[in-house]
């Protein structure tokens, strides 16, 4: 349905590995709420917007769940990575 995305970073090929990356639409907070404590998901623009990423992120904190979101260093997504 949408094809893989490539993104230019300055990291290894190691590092790449551990950033994952959604391709499917699906529910964002079940996606959200999957997420291992540590895991960083990279989110693309086309799939889930920025500000419907903060909202859901906003009401899972509500339920105990605690992410940081950040768009610097990706030109067309967002990057999450699951605190708690």
């Amino acid at each position: 349905m949408y094809p893989k995305s490539i993104t230019a970073t300055n990291k290894s090929s190691e590092e790449c590995k551990d950033t994952k990356m959604f391709t499917k639409p699906k529910s964002l907070i079940e996606q959200l709420m999957a997420m291992a404590i540590g895991e960083e998901e990279e989110i693309k623009r086309r799939v889930f917007k920025t500000t419907s990423i903060r909202v859901a992120v906003t009401n899972l904190r509500k339920r105990g769940y605690d992410f940081i979101v950040t768009e610097k260093g990706i030109l067309d997504g967002c990057r999450v990575t699951r605190i708690r």
